[in-house]
């Protein structure tokens, strides 16, 4: 399972680190996590875009839309029909303990997107 790893920000809520230690947060975890929890049938290969995507929105604004935006904002940077899933991480600074999930559409390509609860 290929999986895109977006980090948003949000112009009043920054990311004060790297998406590198943001990733090291929680992506190690997850894979461990999910292969193990598969008893060893799913093989998770993330594919971070190691930016800060920032929305135009602030973050009291909608989750769904600013995990939307930033895939319309990383769009140049993955073909979405070769990525069977998109984890839209948020600073963990900011964010943690919430997790939201549901299905993303661009260019006529319908992806799910997860946002994890921090570990």
């Amino acid at each position: 399972m290929t999986i895109a790893v977006l980090f948003v920000d949000f112009p009043d809520t920054a990311a004060a680190h790297t998406t590198q230690a943001e990733a090291m947060l929680g992506l190690p975890w997850a894979d461990d996590y999910l292969e193990a929890a598969s008893y060893g049938a799913l093989d998770i290969e993330f594919v971070p875009l190691h930016r800060w995507l920032r929305a135009s929105n602030p973050e009291t604004g909608n989750p769904f839309d600013a995990s939307e935006e930033a895939m319309a904002l990383a769009d140049d940077e993955f073909d979405y029909s070769m990525i069977d899933m998109v984890l839209t991480v948020f600073p963990s600074s900011h964010f943690g303990g919430g997790a939201i999930a549901g299905p993303a559409n661009i260019d006529g390509v319908t992806v799910p997107f997860a946002t994890p609860s921090t570990p």
